[in-house]
């Protein structure tokens, strides 16, 4: 689930996790959390977000993955991934690349204008 701040991104997915069972997760959410826990994994997304860059893509994907398994869910809305490309890499193909491989295959890919 991808578009821009203010789009309606969680409105879509709360109506949409109502509607069809889907578990809403909120990766901006899931990496802040993260980072304020102080993993390794949290250290690394806290020294990219200071510096104004795109999470690492390996951590990014570990972090999902606890949240997955976390879950009572086997069918998930990810609000914001891929995530906003920063310097020109990761870029958003090599994100979706690593997810597919490292997590599942991505069935649908929407996009929200504001």
């Amino acid at each position: 689930l991808v578009g821009a701040s203010g789009s309606g991104r969680g409105e879509f997915a709360k109506r949409a996790g109502l509607a069809h069972g889907y578990h809403h997760l909120r990766v901006t959410d899931l990496l802040a959390e993260e980072a304020r826990i102080g993993s390794a994994d949290g250290v690394a997304i806290q020294r990219a977000i200071d510096l104004g860059r795109t999470a690492p893509v390996d951590a990014t994907i570990r972090v999902i993955r606890k949240a997955i398994a976390a879950s009572r869910s086997n069918k998930f809305l990810l609000d914001g991934y891929p995530r906003l490309v920063s310097d020109g890499f990761p870029g958003v193909h090599d994100q979706v690349f690593a997810l597919e491989e490292q997590v599942g295959p991505v069935r649908a890919v929407v996009c929200l204008d504001a």
